[in-house]
């Protein structure tokens, strides 16, 4: 229940403060995640499929599941860092600003190939990890780069 409270008293209320693009939410979800209802158990939770920001569309990754376009996948910040993920939810607490829960992936690391014995190239872009264990996060609109 604390860390609960921590998230709800962390996003509750709290407004995007760098210029605020225009946000607009569509496609209800016929599908509440429960997930969210587990970080978020005393808010009214409203959930869609899709979220656009300016003249950018996100979306959920079940909606994105058999459509030509996927745009589910985002860079987001977490602590001043960057990471990629994948967006399970778009949803509002209590009527507010948007929200997206990202599955991620930590401890990334660049890709590195072996040139000769002594040199390695360093594929900074591409990143990996050993683990196959997503980590799920409720992070704001304005997070997502």
């Amino acid at each position: 229940t604390d860390f609960s409270s921590h998230l709800s008293s962390r996003f509750i209320n709290s407004h995007s403060s760098h210029g605020q693009q225009k946000t607009q939410l569509r496609h209800a979800s016929k599908k509440p995640d429960e997930l969210v209802r587990v970080f978020f158990p005393d808010s009214k939770i409203n959930f869609y499929e899709t979220l656009h920001i300016g003249k950018l569309r996100l979306c959920t990754r079940s909606y994105a599941a058999n459509k030509i376009a996927d745009d589910s996948n985002i860079i987001f910040l977490l602590d001043d860092i960057e990471y990629p993920g994948r967006i399970r939810a778009i949803f509002t607490l209590d009527d507010d600003e948007p929200y997206l829960l990202v599955a991620y992936l930590q401890d990334l690391i660049p890709l590195t190939c072996a040139l000769n014995a002594n040199d390695n190239f360093v594929y900074r872009n591409i990143l990996y990890t050993s683990t196959s264990k997503w980590n799920f996060i409720p992070i704001e609109a304005k997070d997502f780069i």
